[in-house]
């Protein structure tokens, strides 16, 4: 999804309702990874490779936030929704 919006923001002339679209799915796709890892944390050791993997999301979804930043700025009518 992120490689779309890139691909879409890459044109001469965007579409804003794909763009609206993409950003919005990706921002729910990272709600979704941090109500799973928080989950999943409750249920396992803290020192376990599952928990560093959990650790190393934390990067993924930087990226995820960078793609969103770009379509904001690139799209200044997108508005940011960041729910947490």
């Amino acid at each position: 999804m992120m490689g779309q919006l890139e691909t879409v923001l890459a044109t001469s002339s965007p579409d804003l309702a794909q763009v609206s679209q993409l950003k919005r799915s990706l921002e729910e796709k990272v709600d979704t990874l941090k109500l799973l890892d928080a989950e999943i944390l409750n249920y396992i050791d803290e020192d376990s490779a599952i928990a560093e993997e959990i650790e190393q999301s934390d990067e993924f979804k930087g990226a995820v936030y960078a793609a969103i930043v770009r379509a904001e700025k690139d799209l200044p009518g997108v508005p940011t929704v960041f729910v947490t």
